[in-house]
């Protein structure tokens, strides 16, 4: 089977993250996997060190400029016609639009992952207008829709873009790693993760933690983890919170997060929105108690036997659950084994390839495609 990927951003990210482990695994099924995004990131680091094609283009920007668009939409089609996939699997809003739209009456199976909606509830008005309207317009070009949340497919449903027989919901996924008995610690060491920019909200977490007693402060670290434009304002805010002494901010490459994950005891994620976010499930399957914002997806895999969802972003509630983890460390630890076993029961990286791989074989066998043989089997 012949499968092209389409992503627009080519950075660090969780859906980037997810688009790897993709091609990682039809290389490993014997399938020609490819790879359309921006030149310059991450992902195509990562892509060209498995020598799998990677086609760069430079047109992928967040830019309306119709003969950027047009350029975008040559590219991609220009690559399509080469390589004559059985599948294009498109990812996020940008991607979703360049790779269904180029290869209009091109002879592919069209397969788009939402990874949140952009005309979602909470998004500015201008731009879930523009948003649903190019969802509907593409609707036709699209053979199966995968969700990464039930409430992703929910919102898709309700907006009329989707139906419950064009799409399925796919939760991402992770390796369990292998872990030791964490040692014996002065200090508990408290990690946000994630891009220093909106939707994430780290300036609550600090706030959080600013209204923390001190004798409590005392006992603990902090590890912003992320980069992003909002990092000077950041770090101006811990420093006027008089926080210098306990927070860190670090950039850290995907292939050691697992190290840092291993060395912290609580992963705390406040956001203004998320589909299903990699972070959590990633601490999560490294025995970390999770304190997280209640939107989303993030209620699909977070519940109180594994940490605590909070209902709103204020830095009072998001103290209160700190606070409760910090004090009481047979707690933590009872729902970070408890965390672990949800991971491994339900949200396993082979999981997700497993039902990823199924759709394609669905729907390419709808045409009794000859590249349809035991090499695609799972």
């Amino acid at each position: 089977m012949k499968i092209l990927y389409v992503i627009t951003k080519s950075e660090i990210g969780g859906a980037q993250t997810h688009v790897l482990d993709l091609l990682k695994e039809g290389l490993r099924l014997g399938h020609q996997v490819s790879l359309i995004s921006s030149p310059g990131g991450w992902l195509e680091d990562q892509v060209r060190d498995l020598n799998i094609k990677f086609f760069p283009n430079k047109f992928f920007k967040n830019s309306y400029n119709p003969a950027n668009l047009f350029l975008a939409l040559g590219a991609v089609r220009k690559v399509a016609k080469e390589l004559n996939p059985d599948v294009v699997h498109c990812h996020s809003g940008g991607g979703g639009f360049y790779g269904r739209l180029a290869t209009f009456g091109l002879p592919v199976k069209r397969v788009f992952t939402v990874h949140g909606w952009s005309f979602r509830p909470g998004a500015p008005m201008l731009q879930r207008i523009i948003s649903l309207v190019a969802e509907l317009l593409m609707r036709p070009l699209t053979d199966k829709f995968i969700c990464v949340s039930s409430y992703d497919q929910n919102i898709g449903i309700s907006s009329g873009v989707i139906n419950k027989k064009s799409s399925v919901v796919i939760h991402n996924g992770v390796a369990v790693p292998d872990i030791s008995k964490k040692e014996a610690k002065e200090k508990t060491t408290i990690i946000f993760a994630g891009r220093l920019s909106a939707p994430k909200r780290q300036d609550v977490f600090l706030k959080s933690i600013a209204l923390l007693d001190s004798e409590i402060k005392n006992k603990i670290n902090i590890n912003i983890i992320g980069d992003g434009p909002n990092k000077e304002s950041i770090e101006n805010l811990y420093e006027s919170l008089g926080l210098n002494s306990l927070v860190s901010i670090k950039s850290l490459p995907t292939e050691l997060m697992g190290k840092e994950y291993s060395n912290s005891d609580i992963l705390v994620l406040i956001s203004d929105y998320e589909a299903f976010p990699m972070v959590i499930i990633e601490a999560m399957s490294y025995g970390l108690p999770v304190v997280v914002s209640s939107v989303g997806g993030i209620p699909e895999a977070v519940n109180a036997s594994v940490g605590a969802l909070v209902s709103k972003n204020n830095p009072e509630d998001f103290a209160k659950e700190i606070k409760a983890l910090i004090l009481n460390k047979e707690d933590r630890e009872k729902k970070g084994q408890n965390a672990r076993k949800l991971i491994e029961e339900k949200f396993t990286i082979n999981k997700m390839l497993d039902k990823t791989f199924s759709v394609y074989r669905q729907l390419v066998s709808e045409d009794n495609l000859d590249s349809l043989q035991d090499n695609t089997k799972i």
